[in-house]
């Protein structure tokens, strides 16, 4: 049933809770991190950091893990184990096990990593080195010192060090202490006894619960680059003038664009030709190193080699459409969060991707995945702020979010039930929006595997499953706006135990998907945030075996609450029993000192579910 609402866990969502540290799997006795300016493309940062490990469950805490490439290198390192008192292991720079993260693409992109051998708890692990940086600054290293959830820090320190005449930005937790010499400016930021993450659903972001530091120059240099990230035109002008020089399209390639696009009678029938092309003909790999963590591959580099990352299909698929005679602006966006005015910057965004206005609507056009629907304006884009970038520099736009009404899920079973307890049913599902996104490739998939992603959810047996038809929209978009992706699936199955046998009775779920609904036991110490509306409407329809009727039905229920709704109810007509269940979540944030009405909204949802329909033999 309601499965998307259950509370579930983020990796991202974290809370300040007051626990015993000697109850936690390790701590962070301190975490210490000094960067040094020298120049606008000279750096050198100085990490000290030392952590207890109390258990097993707490040894990765421990590990050593740096990144380099050919912009940066571990100059020096050193550290130690120690175990009751004892150094157990002093840790040199052989010790360290380094990796090329991107072999086969490019050789400069590495992993640096280091894993403690202790069998004695606690222990202590502690890191000492510094890694330098050359040709060219754009952010200075992200300061986070909590790694871990439950893992608290007892003593943190940032400290950036510039030449006077430098001005940075930053984004942080609390205002530094800042300092100011004949020659440098500097910048501290302290952290005492802060104590342990707790996991908890549905928690508010990141970023406005942990200390971290996020830094960089107002004007960098950069591989022999200059640029501004003072603010978003800036930063914008910097990206358009890295772009791939302009340059021939290969001739291969320019009649494979004039074939597929001079017979269309429209641009939109254009564009849906070319997507299709980018589907067929290339593949998405990740590249960060470099410019090319910024600039796009050349599309004469895509076409060789069929693939590219986000930024290079992007712009690949904006010269295929320059070629058709069809204007496009290239984009870059953070999947994580919308962009802000006030928080520009060169390494803010993660993703890039294409805008095409059109003569009637405007498309946003996800090119790492062309399986997605034309039209279709996925998660990580819809409602969120992105960067445009072009000759004028770069501008922030909104892209148009989807009511919060129109997510949906909606199902519909016949239960054809038998008398030795066993039932035929017939399912028809409809999924809308983002709910219909995990099922746009789902005709390729093999008919066993199809039918064991839609029958993982339900909580009465399952054999003899059979999809009987596919049905969607993916291809229906006609270029003007209001299109919303649905598929539609009917399937079947057999389940042998359906209800429960008791001498002249029959005990029928009311439900027959997963349908327990969770909240935590321990006391909530941080609001809950409700980010993403849905719905889901079900519908069962239960024909009562010959010789049997309805003795006992479950009364209605009815929950309504500022975050969510719930609703069950019943009907008979004749031998038919119709099963009616609803859910709405909405987009809202429940204060902690209400989390009881959260708990008395899942008694209340659970009470519903696991109640029982009881039949009577008839005499």
């Amino acid at each position: 049933m309601m499965r998307h609402f259950l509370p579930t866990v983020l990796s991202l969502l974290l809370l300040p809770c007051a626990i015993c540290w000697a109850d936690v799997d390790a701590e962070v006795l301190y975490n210490r991190c000094e960067v040094i300016v020298n120049s606008p493309t000279d750096m050198k940062c100085h990490v000290s950091r030392k952590i207890q490990v109390n258990n097993a469950s707490g040894k990765y805490i421990g590990l050593f893990e740096e990144y380099t490439d050919s912009f940066s290198s571990i100059s020096s390192f050193s550290g130690a184990v120690e175990s009751n008192g004892k150094v157990v292991k002093k840790i040199k720079k052989s010790d360290i096990y380094t990796e090329n993260c991107s072999e086969g693409l490019a050789d400069d992109t590495y992993v640096n990593i280091y894993t403690p051998e202790a069998t004695l708890f606690p222990y202590t692990v502690e890191y000492e080195y510094t890694i330098e940086y050359r040709k060219g600054i754009i952010s200075f290293p992200v300061y986070a010192p909590v790694v871990a959830f439950d893992t608290p820090v007892r003593e943190g320190l940032y400290h950036i060090s510039v030449p006077r005449d430098m001005e940075i930005q930053y984004k942080a937790w609390t205002e530094p202490e800042v300092k100011e010499t004949d020659k440098t400016k500097e910048y501290f930021w302290t952290l005492t006894d802060f104590q342990p993450i707790k996991k908890e659903h549905n928690m508010p972001l990141l970023s406005t619960l942990l200390p971290v530091v996020k830094a960089r120059p107002s004007n960098f240099r950069y591989l022999g680059t200059q640029g501004s990230q003072s603010d978003w035109n800036s930063v914008g002008k910097w990206l358009e003038e890295i772009m791939p020089q302009e340059e021939p399209m290969p001739e291969d390639l320019k009649a494979k664009v004039h074939d597929l696009t001079d017979g269309c009678s429209s641009d939109l029938e254009k564009v849906k030709a070319l997507y299709k092309y980018l589907k067929e003909n290339t593949r998405y790999v990740s590249i960060q190193f470099g410019l090319g963590g910024f600039s796009p591959t050349s599309p004469s580099v895509v076409h060789k080699k069929g693939y590219g990352d986000c930024k290079a299909l992007s712009y690949f698929m904006k010269s295929l459409l320059a070629e058709a005679g069809i204007g496009s602006e290239y984009f870059t966006l953070n999947t994580d969060w919308s962009l802000t005015e006030s928080s520009p910057g060169v390494g803010t965004m993660n993703h890039a991707m294409l805008m095409v206005p059109l003569q009637e609507d405007t498309l946003w056009v996800e090119c790492t995945n062309p399986h997605l629907p034309l039209g279709y304006r996925h998660e990580d884009v819809a409602g969120r702020k992105v960067l445009i970038v072009n000759s004028d520099g770069g501008s922030l736009v909104g892209v148009p979010a989807y009511p919060d009404t129109l997510t949906l899920r909606m199902t519909e079973c016949k239960v054809d039930f038998q008398q030795d307890g066993s039932a035929k049913v017939q399912v028809h599902e409809t999924y809308r929006l983002s709910e219909a996104e995990p099922f746009i490739s789902f005709r390729e998939l093999k008919n066993e595997d199809a039918v064991s992603i839609l029958s993982k959810h339900y909580a009465v047996q399952t054999d003899d499953k059979k999809i009987i038809s596919i049905s969607d929209n993916f291809q229906d978009y006609t270029g003007t706006p209001g299109y919303i992706p649905e598929v539609s699936i009917d399937w079947s199955f057999l389940s042998r135990k359906y209800g429960s046998l008791n001498a002249d009775r029959i005990l029928l779920p009311v439900v027959i998907e997963n349908s327990h609904f969770s909240s935590q036991k321990s006391s909530r110490v941080h609001d809950v945030v409700f980010r993403t509306p849905y719905q889901e409407k079900n519908r069962l329809v239960l024909t009562v075996p010959d010789g049997y009727s309805v003795e006992f039905l479950p009364s209605p229920v009815s929950v309504d609450t500022e975050f969510a709704s719930y609703a069950l109810e019943y009907a008979v007509s004749g031998n038919t029993i119709t099963i009616t269940e609803s859910l709405r979540a909405n987009r809202c944030i429940l204060p902690a000192s209400e989390y009881d009405s959260y708990r008395s909204f899942v008694k209340s949802c659970n009470k519903a579910v696991q109640a029982k329909i009881v039949l009577k033999k008839n005499e």
